[in-house]
């Protein structure tokens, strides 16, 4: 399991990180909310991607976050940017 930009690639396939949850008893995963960047449906209003919810180790999910708040930073989204860096030292700090 990789990170590549923000996306994290599992089982063969590549997923956006949505959200991340609570971090389990070990302290080594997090589940996190993913959504398919290739699987899903046409609709008349566009892709619906498939999405699921996800054990992911807390390193690969820190690196997501970390890679998607670089990219608020450069855009010019401060509040963004602090909502995912709390985001990061809860799930770094938890367990």
């Amino acid at each position: 399991m990789q990170t590549t930009r923000h996306n994290i690639e599992l089982d063969g396939d590549f997923w956006q990180l949505i959200s991340v949850g609570t971090v389990t008893e070990d302290g080594e995963t997090v589940h996190a909310h993913l959504s398919s960047l290739a699987r899903g449906e046409h609709q008349r209003n566009g892709f619906r991607p498939g999405q699921i919810l996800a054990s992911i180790p807390v390193p690969v999910a820190t690196e997501a976050l970390r890679k998607l708040r670089d990219d608020a930073l450069t855009n010019g989204q401060p509040f963004a940017a602090s909502r995912l860096e709390n985001e990061i030292e809860r799930i770094t700090t938890t367990g």
